[in-house]
């Protein structure tokens, strides 16, 4: 789970061949030819790296531990709800 603009429909659309048809008294937008989507994706990550680089020595200075402690908790216990193992566990324990 993350909102990296690449993943994104809005950059699988632009990418690809999209024609008009009249369907139903309506004109509709189809897409007629994608294109490769992952040489973008793999650009866009590696412009990322120098980010994070430059981004280490404030991080690991002024942001505390106990931050991203807190941060990856709250992640992981909101991310239960929809984890299929876990809600099997809790059916075991809950009445049908």
């Amino acid at each position: 789970m993350h909102a990296a603009l690449p993943s994104s429909f809005l950059h699988l659309r632009s990418l690809a061949d999209v024609e008009e048809r009249l369907s139903d008294g309506r004109i509709q937008q189809v897409i007629a030819k994608p294109r490769e989507v992952r040489g973008s994706i793999f650009i866009a990550h590696l412009l990322i790296i120098p980010i994070y680089i430059g981004a280490l020595p404030f991080i690991s200075e002024y942001v505390p531990t106990a931050l991203f402690h807190g941060l990856f908790l709250f992640m992981a216990f909101s991310s239960l709800s929809s984890n299929q193992f876990f809600h099997r566990l809790t059916l075991i324990f809950t009445e049908q």
